[in-house]
């Protein structure tokens, strides 16, 4: 078809982490409405209508209750107001969950310390590792603000020897772990490549989950 879709849900629209007790910005096209409403549901029913009628402004700031359920299965409807018949609906599932356990860790070598978090049933240093070695490691074009920002780059032999007291690279099956508890389907699990959807968004910087490392 050619004609333009008149509503469209653009954010909440499927595979986010959204943390209870937080405030996001619900997101949506409507071209035509002069208010819209806006409901979420969960399992393919409403749980609750966030708000019954608002300003067709394309956002919504939603702080998100702390007593509702934890679950992967969330929606969000936005539907006009004066149109019944012109709504639109994430195109995907969700995720709405309490935040991840978080701590730090010092490390003794050199007194830095690092956030963690623990994802599923494994602990993960959160930020990105910035342990200067005897050999083997350099700021991103030998500058010092590169490794205050984003940590320290490593050959792979420096990388493996030097982790500090009770931590280790981790393995492909650790890794494994991690994507499937954030959403991978298991019969992605093996594959090389692209894979899966929205997963890796989840360990960017500000994904919800914690993990909040920065390409480097």
């Amino acid at each position: 078809s050619n004609e333009i879709q008149e509503c469209n849900v653009i954010f909440p629209n499927g595979g986010e982490w959204l943390l209870k007790g937080q405030e996001y910005n619900i997101k949506w096209f409507d071209q035509h409405a002069d208010f819209v409403r806006i409901e979420l549901y969960k399992s393919d029913l409403k749980v609750k209508t966030i708000v019954n009628s608002t300003n067709n402004s394309g956002e919504y700031l939603w702080n998100i209750p702390v007593n509702l359920n934890d679950g992967n299965d969330y929606k969000i409807k936005i539907v006009n107001v004066e149109d019944n018949d012109i709504s639109d609906e994430s195109n995907s599932l969700f995720t709405i969950i309490i935040p991840n356990e978080t701590s730090t860790f010092i490390d003794s070598r050199d007194g830095q310390t690092y956030k963690t978090v623990k994802i599923g049933n494994q602990w993960w240093m959160a930020e990105n590792f910035n342990y200067e070695t005897d050999s083997g490691s350099m700021c991103y074009l030998y500058e010092q603000n590169f490794c205050e920002e984003r940590g320290r780059l490593y050959t792979w032999e420096a990388a493996f020897n030097n982790s500090p007291d009770g931590w280790h690279l981790p393995s492909d099956e650790e890794w494994k772990s991690l994507e499937l508890f954030l959403g991978l389907p298991p019969d992605d699990i093996d594959k090389e490549g692209f894979r899966g959807e929205y997963v890796g968004s989840l360990l960017w910087y500000g994904g919800g989950t914690g993990f909040e490392v920065l390409p480097s």
